[in-house]
């Protein structure tokens, strides 16, 4: 029974260890998460009621469909400026399309990207 004691504590003190020795990775990955979500469900309107008044806000209709809507807004960031690309058709509401921070597109979509945007751009965290 003693050795069955031992046991579980040396299971327990070893997974307490992993824990905490895993904490940081598993923090990071939360905000990453979180950025690539709010990035994700940004829209123009929310963009600039979050941002204010961006440098440059253009929209353009594809040619002879005028179904297509491509806008796209410009905000100065904290260290370049950053172009947020949206696209809608008749039927489906704004959507980000693409990204560019600086002369670089930025992966919206994946984890640093994401990241990359609200470090850029932390207006786009703001609670609404």
């Amino acid at each position: 029974m003693r050795i069955l004691q031992i046991a579980v504590a040396v299971f327990l003190g070893i997974m307490a260890a992993l824990a905490v020795i895993k904490y940081p990775d598993w923090m990071k990955d939360g905000v990453k998460e979180h950025n690539t979500f709010v990035v994700a469900k940004i829209t123009p309107e929310k963009l600039i009621s979050k941002c204010g008044q961006p440098l440059s806000d253009k929209q353009k209709y594809a040619p002879k469909q005028r179904t297509d809507a491509y806008r796209s807004i410009e905000y100065q960031g904290r260290f370049s400026r950053v172009t947020l690309d949206f696209q809608k058709d008749k039927d489906t509401p704004w959507f980000l399309s693409g990204t560019k921070v600086g002369p670089e597109m930025a992966g919206a979509w994946d984890k640093n990207g994401a990241t990359r945007m609200i470090v850029e751009l932390p207006c786009m965290d703001k609670k609404d």
